[in-house]
């Protein structure tokens, strides 16, 4: 599989209209993924538990900062009403914000 040409359409739900070209990987380059992300896991267990939630926090706010954009894009793709898809966002944001809450009492 080439990676630069190996793409799924996204589709809406409602009238199956793609909305978005979504990359695909093989299985190679999953494993090769999986390989870097060990690879990390030192550097990770190394980090303080601070830097740790510090870390994690700007994953909340780039959650929260994309929140629109997420939210339309579970609507196009599940045909939720935006308002129940920017509450799933929201669950996804609220966790990554108590985990970092944590991290820095620690």
């Amino acid at each position: 599989m080439d990676h630069d040409r190996a793409r799924v359409r996204g589709c809406q739900s409602r009238d199956r209209q793609p909305f978005a070209m979504v990359g695909m990987i093989d299985h190679r380059q999953l494993r090769s993924a999986l390989g870097a992300a060990a690879n990390a896991l030192p550097a990770w267990r190394a980090m303080t538990a601070k830097n740790r939630g510090l870390l994690l926090h700007r994953v909340a706010d780039e959650i929260a900062r994309r929140k629109p954009d997420i939210a339309q894009t579970i609507t196009l793709e599940n045909g939720n009403p935006l308002a129940q898809s920017e509450r799933e966002v929201a669950m996804a944001e609220g966790p990554s914000a108590v985990v970092c809450r944590r991290g820095r009492r620690v």
